[in-house]
Parts: C-alpha cells; structure tokens; sequence
C-alpha cells in the first residue's frame, strides 16, 4: 500500500453538505490485502469535505453492508493526499487513519476470495441513495484470481452504469501471495477496470508459516500443502486458474526456492 507523505487536514468543524451528485476526485487508489486498508485520495484541486458520505461493501458471504451516514462527517481530505480506513480497526494514531468501527454501520468481513467496495457523496438533498448510480463516486472489486462472484457483485450493475467500471464479471484478480491493489492511473479519469490496478506480490510470497519474517522452511510447505490438500482456493497459483493441480505445486515450490530477499 502507497502512503502518501504529506499530511491530510482532518477538519474538526462542520463542513457543508456534500455537492449535488458523487464528487469522483475522491477515488479508491489502493488497497492493502495483507492488512484490510482502504486508501481514498483526492485527486483534484480543492479539499473535498466527506460529510454524509458512506460505504457499501460486498463479500462472497456479505450483502449490502453500510457505513454509517454520519461517519465521516467533519472529515475533509485535501488535493493529492489520502485517508486511510482500517477494516480490522488496527489504525495507527495519526489523523488521516481512522478505523472502520469509528465510521459506524459495517463493513463485509475482508474476503480475499470476493470483495467489492463503492463509495458514495450525498445527492441534492443531503442523502446518500445507494441505488442511484450518480450518487457513487467510486468503485473497485477484487477477486481470487479474477474469478466472477455473484454474490460481492452487487453494486456492480449502478458502478458499469456510472462509469465507474468497465463491466459486471471483470474484477482485480489477487492471489494467495498478493500484498496490494494500487490503482495506476491518476489521471483523473473516472472508469476503472483491472487492467488500471497493479497487484504487487508479498516481499516473501512463501513465507505462509510460522516463524514468519522471512525465515523459510518445511512448515511452509506443509502449510501449502495442507491448503492444496483441502482444496482450498487460496492455493490455485498457476494456470489454468480454477482447478487446483501439480501445477500450482510447483508454482509454490517455486517461489520457495527463490527464497526470501
């Protein structure tokens, strides 16, 4: 996850109310997969207020999930910096990091097998309407392997009609040793796709077993084994994706063998 050097102004007074449709300056630029962290930036020129804005998330076992309306009320992030949520409200105590239990509401539990996350800003009246495409400023969604999921897609249909995403069943593909989903285009524009994300690995990808720290050893691979044993698809890591056979073994054995750095 990118962290951006310069300091987010936290506004403690009131801001006014959210501008007539979703402000998409503010984009959903990075997330951590390794720790659950939600990066928003402003990408535009002036400091974009967040009263009543609101989160909407999605799992393989999670619908409709809503942060609350008032979350984020008397937070303001300034151009070209960030605000960082933390799904396993771990945050570090620093202005721009907020937990996601501060917000109120839920979040879907993170799922690296299927999560989808769209931010909102409030329409003309004051009020986030969760199934009007206008109100969605942002939209991202990630995949074991980029395999479609029915269930973490439902918001989907509002972000393709918004322009905020290319299509229902296109999502970030992700593996087991994946650390991140950053988005490469900061531009400005609005439509995102996989294609506009990069999706580094773990510094040591094989290092799923304790002692971690980058100390290698039989306990790895018994750790992936055991995962492959269970057909548990966090351990399909080589083509064809979505069946699990010898070639993921040694796709793992692999990344073994370069060691860690």
């Amino acid at each position: 996850m990118r962290m951006q050097t310069t300091a987010m102004s936290i506004t403690l007074a009131a801001l006014t109310a959210g501008a007539f449709g979703a402000d998409r300056d503010i984009q959903i630029t990075s997330v951590a997969l390794d720790t659950a962290v939600i990066q928003l930036s402003n990408l535009g020129t002036g400091t974009i207020g967040l009263n009543g804005w609101r989160f909407c998330t999605h799992s393989t076992t999670e619908r409709f999930r809503y942060s609350s309306s008032s979350g984020l009320n008397g937070v303001s992030i300034d151009p070209s910096n960030s605000l960082f949520i933390y799904l396993n409200n771990d945050a570090p105590a620093i202005a721009n990091h907020l937990n996601a239990s501060s917000l109120g509401g839920t979040f879907a539990s993170f799922d690296l097998m299927a999560y989808a996350i769209s931010f909102y800003s409030p329409g003309s009246n004051g009020i986030v309407s969760f199934g009007d495409p206008t109100d969605m400023a942002d939209h991202v969604q990630f995949s074991l392997n980029g395999i479609n999921d029915l269930n973490a897609d439902e918001r989907t249909d509002e972000a393709v009609t918004a322009g905020l995403w290319t299509a229902i069943d296109e999502w970030v593909p992700i593996q087991l040793v994946s650390t991140s989903i950053d988005l490469n285009d900061e531009t400005g524009g609005i439509l995102h796709g996989p294609s506009d994300y990069d999706v580094p690995p773990l510094e040591c990808a094989a290092d799923i077993a304790p002692p971690f720290g980058g100390v290698l050893n039989l306990q790895d691979v018994f750790a992936y084994l055991a995962l492959f044993n269970a057909q548990n698809p966090t351990a399909d890591l080589a083509e064809p994706f979505g069946t699990l056979n010898l070639q993921d073994v040694f796709a793992y054995l692999a990344l073994f063998n370069q060691g860690c750095p």
